[in-house]
């Protein structure tokens, strides 16, 4: 083989290369795309979640503080409350 043969399947080898590594790299780009796509969806829907898990821990908070009402007033009710000094 002559030097030019080899400088010309050395340059085909270094492009060939070149172009398979283009291709790697754009479909990493691609599944980076992908990947933040898929990311925001999951922020998306845990910001959904949590909104409904304050606003069912609302609910359940303020349903238990009307019974812890009703409780005191029971107890008022059965102790009775104490009584004011008069002064």
């Amino acid at each position: 083989m002559d030097a030019i043969t080899i400088q010309i399947v050395s340059a085909v080898a270094i492009l060939g290369f070149m172009w398979k590594l283009h291709q790697e790299v754009s479909d990493l780009h691609k599944d980076n795309v992908a990947l933040h796509k898929g990311m925001a969806n999951l922020r998306q829907d845990f910001g959904k979640d949590m909104a409904d898990l304050r606003q069912e821990f609302g609910r359940d908070t303020a349903d238990l503080r009307e019974r812890m009402a009703r409780v005191e007033g029971l107890l008022e009710g059965f102790v009775g409350r104490p009584q004011e000094s008069q002064s």
